[in-house]
């Protein structure tokens, strides 16, 4: 029983003097973890409790073992217990881990495509993940150079051959190994025989998402795998994850996102010849009229009115300053006086004038 005078925090220690054993309290939510150390030497004995309060104590009882457009980045299986996996945000904004769980299977699921334990690893609402930024889950006794890095402690991790997920309620973001039988050692990577077992695995820069296809996500060899396959206890890469997307135009566009890898040509059309001769947006096989430099296009696609021309139809002026009409002169102004009366003193006159002449009468 809990004696209630430990603090009920996030980590404490307590050494019997006469045993030299030393217990070690982490509290997670309303469980503890207590596991025991013998002259300085772990004894790997460990168990989860859950912390129930009575009358200001709290009773300890066993609970075995606790039945995340985020990616696993890294996964690590070195030597003793120096284990962890790193879940790294590839998006461009924090996410909050709550809503996420990391489930596996221990040597091969018992029921294929079922998780022995799902949800086995849980982080606390409000748990935020920044843009860019890793959260580590590593094993409560991994060495001191792990332990910096933790963010999150938990003892169950993979031998090789237990299958982990970032999961999502039911839904799996991302996986290490299959929800088969038992793989043996472990499960082959980028070619890399057992590579699960006994070393560190890490995404690759230009993966940018998880994967649930564990076969696309191993591949069969180091070109068309998601991994780089280190050797044993390499955790250089520990506590951060570069990402460096694939961007073969330059455009300072992630490919996975660029509408177009490659150039437009001169009509709009990724990685097209086609040509636009004067700009106008219109490809020239489809241009109903291609403009020429300096053409006219008065009287339709590069076409002007002809020289002595009036109009489009090809009129010309006529005498009489009309475009297109057919008036014609006997030289001079035609003036057309009909029938001017005068009242003279003989008499009437009339005088007539035609065209260009006049006559009296």
């Amino acid at each position: 029983m809990y004696d209630g005078k430990w603090k009920y925090g996030k980590f404490h220690q307590k050494i019997n003097k006469k045993t030299r054993k030393e217990i070690i309290l982490q509290t997670k939510g309303r469980f503890f973890w207590v596991r025991t150390q013998i002259r300085g030497k772990d004894n790997v004995y460990g168990q989860w409790f859950a912390a129930e309060e009575k009358a200001g104590s709290y009773v300890l009882t066993p609970a075995g073992k606790k039945k995340m457009e985020e990616a696993i980045a890294k996964k690590k299986e070195g030597s003793s217990n120096n284990k962890y996996l790193e879940i790294y945000n590839a998006s461009d904004e924090s996410v909050d881990l709550g809503p996420y769980a990391l489930s596996s299977c221990s040597n091969g699921c018992d029921v294929e495509g079922e998780w022995d334990y799902p949800n086995n690893v849980t982080f606390d609402a409000g748990t935020m993940l920044a843009a860019g930024d890793v959260y580590v889950v590593c094993h409560g006794s991994a060495s001191d150079d792990i332990q910096v890095e933790c963010d999150q402690t938990f003892t169950y991790l993979s031998n090789g051959d237990d299958v982990f997920a970032l999961t999502y309620g039911d839904t799996t973001l991302d996986i290490i190994g299959d929800m088969g039988g038992d793989p043996g050692s472990g499960w082959d990577v980028c070619g890399e025989s057992s590579a699960t077992k006994d070393h560190t695995l890490v995404r690759k820069s230009n993966i940018d998402s998880g994967n649930s296809n564990w076969s696309e996500s191993s591949g069969t060899d180091s070109n068309d795998c998601e991994w780089l396959v280190l050797e044993q206890n390499d955790w250089s890469n520990l506590g951060f994850h570069t990402y460096a997307c694939t961007d073969v135009d330059a455009d300072n566009v992630c490919d996975d996102v660029d509408d177009c890898v490659g150039a437009y040509d001169e009509c709009g059309v990724c990685n097209g010849d086609g040509v636009d001769s004067d700009g106008d947006g219109v490809c020239d096989d489809v241009d109903d009229c291609v403009v020429e430099d300096g053409a006219s296009q008065e009287c339709g696609c590069n076409t002007g009115i002809a020289d002595g021309a009036c109009d489009c139809d090809g009129n010309v002026l006529d005498e009489c300053n009309v475009c297109g009409g057919g008036g014609s002169g006997g030289g001079g102004t035609k003036v057309f006086l009909n029938l001017i009366l005068i009242r003279g003193l003989c008499g009437l006159v009339n005088i007539s004038v035609s065209g260009g002449g006049r006559g009296v009468s």
